[in-house]
């Protein structure tokens, strides 16, 4: 009884995201006009952030784990 509870609530938030959705965004919805090339701009700083971080963190886990070896051996 309470899964299907669990599923109701479920979908019950899913239609109301999608009505969200459909109304426009919420900037738009609080009377920002945001300009697409600023969204642009905005994601593709978060883009270059994160593949800068992945990056690093692969950099970081080489190195780390050719110590260990080094050490181990």
């Amino acid at each position: 009884m309470a899964f299907a509870n669990g599923l109701r609530e479920n979908a019950r938030a899913l239609l109301r995201f999608q009505e969200g959705c459909r109304k426009g965004s919420d900037s738009e919805q609080r009377g920002f006009r945001v300009n697409s090339d600023q969204h642009f701009r905005a994601a593709q700083s978060t883009y270059n952030g994160f593949v800068g971080l992945v990056k690093g963190g692969t950099i970081a886990c080489i190195i780390v784990a050719a110590l260990v070896v080094l050490l181990i051996s």
